[in-house]
């Protein structure tokens, strides 16, 4: 029931504000100017162009209409095979733009995390190589290190013995 109610206010809404582009396009665009900056450009070209507000107004009163009417169509009762067969039918027209959207921002993150901004591995500064020398020589004596710790630890356990 509050479906019903939810989709009769929004047809409501949308044709009321629909009729008002379309008798008064430049005040009615100009009492919502608000929000951020590039939404106000937004409507201040639209204030500018009442025509294209008109014909927006035209669209969402029809698209208002058309929410309207098909709440109060009677559809005939389909057969429980029938029925089975849509609800699984449903199913891939939101899950294909869904899996082609995760897909998409997976190759997005991806490619983000695999590449070097844009730089060749020869064009970073010289203070990056260097870096990177110090960073291996570091791994180097750490590992020289742990081996030379292991080592002694072992020789004393033999000791104990």
């Amino acid at each position: 029931m509050w479906a019903k109610r939810l989709k009769e206010l929004s047809a409501m809404l949308s044709i009321g504000d629909g009729v008002l582009a379309l008798v008064a396009p430049r005040d009615h665009v100009a009492l919502w100017l608000l929000g951020p900056k590039r939404l106000r450009k937004l409507g201040v070209w639209f204030a500018e162009n009442p025509i294209y507000t008109r014909l927006g107004g035209l669209v969402e009163a029809g698209l208002g209409l058309w929410l309207a009417l098909r709440q109060y169509k009677k559809a005939a009762p389909q057969p429980w095979y029938q029925r089975w067969l849509v609800q699984y039918r449903l199913l891939p027209r939101w899950l294909a733009p869904l899996v082609l959207l995760a897909i998409v921002l997976a190759a997005v993150i991806f490619r983000r995390t695999t590449t070097t901004g844009g730089k060749s591995p020869s064009a970073e500064g010289p203070a990056d190589e260097e870096l990177a020398v110090d960073e291996a020589v570091a791994e180097e004596s750490s590992t020289k290190d742990m081996r030379s710790i292991i080592r002694e630890s072992i020789r004393r356990s033999g000791r104990q013995r």
